[in-house]
C-alpha cells in the first residue's frame, strides 16, 4: 500500500517525540507479531524521501548519462509541473514553505524538458 510520504514523515516524529504514542503503536504492532519500533531508529529527514528528491540529488549524473545517449529526444515537450503538497506546503501564514519548490522544474530541465506557468 502507497501512502504519502509526507504522512510517513509525519508519523515518524510522532513516533519518535511521544513516547506514549509509540508505547500504544508498540503494542499493537506486538499483537501483530511484528518488529517494535525504536525510538529515533528512523529519522524522517534522513530516512524518508520522495523519488524526487532521489532523482533530483542525482541529477548531475542523470544529465552526463543523458548528454551521453539520448533515449528519445524531449526538447520539443513543454509541461506544466504541479508541485502539490509534496514541494510547496501553504500553511495559514505562509505559502510554499518547502526546501526546493523548483525542484520538479530543474529536474526536468535535466531531461530537455521545457515547463510552462
Amino acid at each position: 500500500m502507497l501512502q504519502c510520504y509526507a504522512i510517513n514523515k509525519k508519523s515518524c516524529d510522532l513516533l519518535n517525540n511521544n513516547p506514549e504514542l509509540r508505547k500504544d503503536i508498540n503494542e499493537i504492532v506486538n499483537d501483530s507479531k511484528l518488529e517494535e519500533y525504536i525510538e529515533n531508529s528512523i529519522e524522517s529527514e534522513n530516512n524518508i524521501f520522495h523519488v524526487v528528491e532521489i532523482l533530483y540529488n542525482k541529477k548531475e549524473e542523470l544529465s552526463k548519462l543523458l548528454s551521453k545517449k539520448r533515449y528519445c529526444d524531449l526538447s520539443n515537450i513543454k509541461v506544466a509541473t504541479h508541485h502539490a503538497c509534496h514541494f510547496c506546503k501553504v500553511s495559514e501564514n505562509e505559502i510554499c514553505k518547502s526546501r526546493n519548490s523548483q525542484i520538479l522544474d530543474e529536474l526536468l530541465e535535466v531531461c530537455d524538458v521545457k515547463t510552462i506557468d
